[in-house]
């Protein structure tokens, strides 16, 4: 139970650091990430991703796994949450990721946890949002 918990923080770091770098970089976003934010969002889409992002992103994980004492079953059981926790955060659902896709520039986590968000101050509810992209353009 210790190694998917620790897993499952490892691939919430990868993806989260992964997915930042992909939205701060017009040409990565442009290469790797457009393809996931050019869907509508929905459950069956979630996992829609393109060949550049799936490839770089699920060899950081594998890396980082691998560079870890995080066994063969708990990599398996973690990568198998997550990817049914990445469907339900693309579901109507979920609100947290929903907020990701409406302004991109907030809530990069994914798939389990937001501590990151919470830690370099990108997590933000909706209304904060909106209050603030209102304030931008006054």
């Amino acid at each position: 139970m210790l190694q998917v918990l620790q897993g499952m923080f490892l691939l919430d770091t990868v993806e989260y650091f992964c997915h930042r770098a992909m939205h701060m970089n017009r040409r990565l976003y442009g290469i790797a990430h457009a393809t996931h934010h050019s869907m509508p969002m929905s459950a069956e889409l979630a996992l829609y991703n393109a060949a550049a992002e799936a490839g770089c992103t699920g060899f950081l994980i594998f890396l980082t796994f691998a560079l870890t004492d995080v066994g063969f079953a708990s990599f398996i059981i973690v990568t198998t949450l997550a990817d049914v926790k990445t469907v339900w955060d693309h579901s109507r659902y979920s609100t947290h990721h929903l907020k990701h896709h409406v302004q991109p520039d907030c809530n990069y986590e994914q798939p389990f946890f937001d501590v990151w968000d919470r830690v370099l101050g990108t997590k933000a509810t909706l209304e904060e949002k909106v209050s603030r992209t209102k304030s931008k353009a006054q």
